[in-house]
Parts: C-alpha cells; sequence; structure tokens
C-alpha cells in the first residue's frame, strides 16, 4: 500500500512523454523539489492536464512508487502565467526565477518558508511592481532572498538585512538600489559557489 503526500506545489518544468503521460519537475511546500510522472496527463479528458501546465499552482497527490514519484491527483488553484502573460517583463521573473530553483533547490527537502516567500513575491510582482527600475531590483532581491534562504548569503550589513526579510514592500525593493553593485557581487558569488 502506497503512502499518499498532499501538498501543494508550483510546477517549475512540464513535457509530454511516452504514451500520453508527463514528466514535471515541480517545487512543492512539503517535500521540495519532486521530478514525477503523471499517467495520461496528456490527454485531453484528463483531469490532470490544466493543475500541470507550466507555472500552475496545484493540490498535488504523490506516491512514490518502486523507483520515482507518480502524481495521483491534482487540484489546480491558479496559473501565474495567466495572471501576468500580459506583461512580458514579469513573466521574463518568473521564468528566471523557476530556473533558478530548478537549479538551487536540491533533493526532497521540506522548506515552507522559501515556498510561501516565492508564492508572496510573486502576487507583489503582479500587484506592486510597475516601472522598468521596480522590476530590476525587485528581481535582484528576489534571487538574493532566494540564496539567502538557501544558505548562499550571510553577514549582517544593509544588503543582508534585506535578504534575511520576508516582507515584500516597494520601500524594501527600491532600498535594494543602494546596495545594487554589491547585491550583483553576492548573486554570482553565489552562483559561483553552487557549482552551476
Amino acid at each position: 500500500m502506497y503512502h499518499v503526500h498532499k501538498t501543494l506545489g508550483f510546477v517549475l518544468f512540464e513535457s509530454p512523454i511516452k504514451e500520453a503521460n508527463s514528466f514535471v519537475i515541480v517545487f512543492t511546500r512539503e517535500l521540495g523539489l519532486i521530478k514525477a510522472t503523471a499517467q495520461g496527463a496528456q490527454k485531453i479528458s484528463s483531469k490532470l492536464r490544466y493543475g500541470l501546465q507550466k507555472f500552475s499552482l496545484s493540490q498535488l497527490s504523490f506516491i512514490y512508487g518502486k523507483h520515482s514519484w507518480k502524481i495521483t491527483n491534482v487540484v489546480p488553484q491558479e496559473n501565474i502565467f495567466y495572471r501576468l502573460r500580459e506583461n512580458k517583463e514579469k513573466m521574463t521573473i518568473v521564468g528566471n526565477v523557476g530556473a533558478l530553483l530548478q537549479r538551487l533547490v536540491t533533493g526532497e527537502e521540506k522548506n515552507e518558508e522559501l515556498f510561501d516567500l516565492v508564492m508572496n513575491a510573486f502576487s507583489f510582482l503582479e500587484a506592486s511592481i510597475e516601472t522598468k527600475d521596480e522590476l530590476m531590483h525587485f528581481e535582484f532581491l528576489f534571487v538574493l532572498r532566494i540564496l539567502y534562504h538557501l544558505g548562499y548569503v550571510s553577514g549582517s550589513g544593509g544588503l543582508e538585512l534585506l535578504a534575511h526579510g520576508n516582507e515584500w514592500t516597494v520601500e524594501n525593493v527600491t532600498a535594494l538600489s543602494h546596495h545594487k553593485k554589491e547585491a550583483v557581487s553576492v548573486i554570482n558569488r553565489a552562483i559561483v559557489e553552487s557549482q552551476l
């Protein structure tokens, strides 16, 4: 008897595989980064189909089979793409962050705080970020906070205090502009350290 794991998850990658199945990479709240298959998810009639599209936020049920994770049920909540598709720059940030999470989040380790940080950031991006400068500084701050949560940023200076925070405000984004050069240096160093 397989144990069913239920968790909220954000789909970072989706690709069709043989026999109308799907292979997905999902950043989950309870299980960390999961690579899984979903049987028949490519079929028009499949109940799994819509909740497994890239950038979907869904309530997912997983079982661990002989060698891999399988998705048994999906309840779609929303799709970030449909919320932000009118704004190419905002969608670029979502894509960049999705790629970063795929590369940096290793293994199946619960990280609820990071998951909530990412979801809250997407809501803030949609509602509060408008100008080109705000977009640029928001992305720097977003990446910095992800790196901080994964242990790549430490210290107690102004930049670290911003990285440590979980609250998303225009003031925080603006404050990052005063540390832009340092932020770029810290981000680049972290990416080198992670051996990417």
